[in-house]
């Protein structure tokens, strides 16, 4: 059973490898047929619905999802196969210091239903340090490995407050312990630098990747614009300084196209 459990594992890396590879082609290609049938419809005045280029560029651009939808079912079904096979058979997760994500495993986690605010508070002291002229704070366990790297997040410069904290869609977490956006809410309002109304720039892996997940709840749990990745976001930045928001590959790594990019973004959600 252990082996054929490898082998799928095997099997869906190369598979998710490839395809993901193919996603960020169909959609750099569906971006520049749109653009150009934009050009080539206002040069024509024809600008509109009407424009006879419109159909193949929303079918390009529906492709392009679909492939980006396949990548993502992939990647779920990778990743629940490795954490499966680490729990039966004790496989350390792959990774290293030197490259990193903020990302969170639902395995071995303790439901955020039993944190009191006792704990909260023991978490932010034990936890929690400043960072960025104290215009931010890092929710990591001692010995994370995320911490080394956390001096590498470019700076914030549209005055909002910067949260890091593993997480993915649904929770967050500090170590074992699972945190739910009103937890994470009031980690955050215990810095004495956070000021109430605040926007945050959440450095938490997915948690801007659905509509009604961590980044927005904490946006209505703090009253505040929150801006959160929709995949996972990787340290040390790219060659050119910029955060990387895109899943890994099968040795641990963002996937990225010819430019450096990644198949992610930056997402911003709304208190109403």
């Amino acid at each position: 059973m252990v082996s054929e459990l490898e082998g799928l594992c095997s099997t869906l890396e190369g598979i998710e490898a490839e395809i993901r590879e193919m996603a960020l082609i169909a959609a750099r290609q569906a971006d520049q047929l749109a653009t150009t049938a934009i050009e080539v419809a206002a040069v024509r005045g024809q600008v509109g619905a009407g424009t006879q280029l419109g159909p193949a560029v929303h079918a390009f651009g529906a492709a392009s999802q679909a492939c980006r939808r396949a990548a993502q079912l992939l990647d779920q079904s990778r990743t629940h196969g490795r954490e499966f096979r680490t729990r039966i058979i004790g496989e350390p997760q792959r990774g290293g210091p030197s490259v990193a994500t903020a990302s969170r495993s639902d395995a071995n986690a303790d439901a955020s239903a039993d944190v009191d605010d006792v704990t909260v508070h023991r978490l932010f002291t034990e936890s929690s340090y400043p960072i960025q002229a104290d215009s931010g704070r890092c929710f990591l366990a001692v010995g994370d490995p995320l911490r080394p790297l956390t001096d590498t997040i470019p700076a914030v410069r549209d005055g909002s407050f910067l949260a890091v904290i593993h997480g993915n869609g649904s929770e967050v977490g500090i170590g074992p312990q699972s945190l739910n956006a009103m937890q994470l809410a009031s980690l955050i309002r215990r810095d004495p630098h956070y000021t109430a109304g605040q926007p945050v720039t959440l450095f938490s892996c997915s948690t801007g990747s659905t509509d009604e997940g961590v980044a927005q709840q904490l946006a209505r749990a703090l009253g505040s614009r929150v801006t959160a990745p929709t995949d996972s976001v990787w340290l040390p930045p790219n060659n050119l300084g910029k955060i990387v928001i895109s899943p890994g590959n099968s040795e641990g790594r963002p996937i990225v196209d010819t430019t450096g990019k990644g198949m992610g973004r930056w997402r911003t959600f709304h208190p109403a």
